[in-house]
């Protein structure tokens, strides 16, 4: 079974806006985190071979209280 294509790629995106793609890492069977740092440009990425289904969870509720005091006016562009 194949996914349908529902839009444009990432790279599609990143060529629009003429951002270089300067290393990939794609078709693996594990997750990844990836951290962007918007004020350089800078992006980690972490493959998360290992993860309980509870980490992420922890986390998220340990953001909230953070997340609910922070402004959030401004503008978001989603592609």
């Amino acid at each position: 079974m194949s996914a349908a294509k529902t839009g444009p790629s990432p790279s599609d995106y990143l060529r629009q806006e003429e951002i270089p793609v300067v290393a990939q890492d794609l078709f693996d069977v594990y997750r990844r985190k990836v951290y962007f740092f918007p004020s350089t440009g800078k992006v980690l990425m972490k493959v998360l071979h290992h993860l309980k289904n509870n980490t992420i969870i922890e986390r998220e509720k340990s953001s909230m209280p953070r997340l609910s005091q922070a402004d959030t006016s401004g503008e978001v562009e989603l592609f």
